[in-house]
């Protein structure tokens, strides 16, 4: 297009007539020339309404050849693009299935490495309890102090600190392995329960809140048993660490004398000392008889007959 039409189109669109505007914008969009776009722009800015909508159609369809040129020519049909996503969904499954199959190995693994791991040695399954009894014994000589005081002058003094001590938990391998220490694991943990009921109160009583004063005479009673778990516990130190699943006694090993008595009792011996019992009498080969028969001729008799005839004649 010449610039004289374009001229005349540009004058067109400033036409103050809009039926005049809008016949330009058409023929500017069915020209479908690129040098009509500065005209088509300024007509999508135009106060007719029906004016601004043709320019945008244009400015569309020119969009459209400008990026169908660009993109090469290459239509993709729906028929390709649902063959692309089955692939691609195939593909997504697949790798989706892999990926669970590989976590579920690696689950099996980590609870296999866990099944294998070594149960805590008996002597620092011990220091454990040691360490958890001192913060027990810690927090009970504490309270004892204040209640002491409170039961002497009256006076509610606050100043102690305390191990914010929970419940031990379930049993764990090592009380299932050492059944004397499991023992004293959960006596301990009955303990703290009853211990930090009380004080739970006192702090109530220190924050000027109503609650039952702890019993001087239960915790003296509570502070001896936590004694009588500290003695256990120094007992048990110094027994040997033997394998997991066998559990020392706490009065200590054998004495030959047990062992040779067991030993006896296994053997079948009547006496218990050791000692072989004494032997059978050999009933499968008895010694020979040497009796003789009856009719049996002595050696010799015939002689002696002899003799007797001769100094008979």
């Amino acid at each position: 297009m010449g610039k004289a039409e374009l001229d005349a189109l540009a004058r067109l669109l400033k036409d103050p007539d809009p039926n005049a505007r809008l016949k330009a914008c058409r023929l500017m969009a069915d020209a479908r020339d690129p040098q009509m776009l500065p005209l088509l722009r300024e007509a999508y800015q135009d106060k007719d309404e029906r004016v601004r909508k043709t320019a945008q159609r244009a400015l569309a369809e020119f969009k459209a050849q400008h990026t169908g040129r660009r993109g090469g020519g290459f239509p993709i049909s729906n028929r390709v693009l649902n063959v692309l996503l089955i692939v691609l969904t195939v593909v997504l499954v697949g790798s989706l299935a892999a990926n669970g199959a590989v976590m579920f190995l690696l689950d099996d693994d980590d609870s296999e490495a866990s099944d294998e791991e070594e149960i805590t040695p008996r002597g620092e399954f011990i220091a454990l309890l040691e360490e958890r009894l001192g913060q027990v014994q810690t927090d009970a000589v504490n309270l004892r102090q204040e209640l002491a005081h409170y039961e002497e002058t009256g006076d509610v003094v606050c100043e102690a600190s305390y191990n914010q001590l929970s419940s031990m938990g379930e049993m764990t391998a090592e009380q299932q392995q050492y059944a004397d220490l499991a023992a004293e694991f959960n006596h301990m943990d009955a303990i703290v329960g009853v211990l930090w009921s009380h004080i739970f109160n006192w702090r109530e009583i220190c924050a000027d809140n109503e609650a039952a004063v702890p019993s001087l005479a239960e915790l003296d009673s509570l502070i001896g048993e936590l004694g009588e778990i500290e003695a256990a516990l120094e007992t048990y130190k110094t027994l040997p660490d033997d394998p997991p699943g066998e559990t020392p006694s706490p009065d200590g090993p054998q004495s030959d004398a047990e062992s040779g008595n067991e030993t006896g009792d296994e053997t079948g011996s009547e006496t218990g000392d050791g000692q072989e019992p004494p032997a059978e009498p050999d009933e499968v080969n008895p010694p020979a008889d040497t009796t003789p028969p009856d009719d049996a001729e002595v050696p010799g008799e015939e002689n002696n007959a002899g003799n007797a005839n001769d100094a008979v004649g």
